[in-house]
């Protein structure tokens, strides 16, 4: 995993083939817990409204993610075909 830290944000990023997909949201979900975490006992609050997931892929690749499953494993997490950065 790849960390990027900018003023107030935080840029996390991982390669898997798309086998892995639910493995490593599960992995990358438990990081963000981990952070929100860190962050509530060093007073401060991590902004769930503005976390974001975004697969980076060929469209090929990425029409083979299977978004209902995610969705099913990760109810809290909003899943958008389009997003900017």
């Amino acid at each position: 995993m790849l960390n990027q830290s900018y003023a107030g944000n935080l840029q996390a990023f991982l390669h898997c083939p798309v086998s892995a997909a639910i493995t490593e949201a599960r992995a990358m979900n438990r990081a963000m817990e981990a952070l929100e975490a860190w962050m509530s006992s060093n007073r401060l609050r991590l902004n769930s409204s503005k976390t974001q997931f975004i697969w980076l892929g060929t469209r090929q690749q990425l029409a083979k993610i299977d978004l209902e499953a995610l969705a099913q494993e990760f109810p809290q997490i909003t899943f958008s075909q389009w997003q900017r950065n």
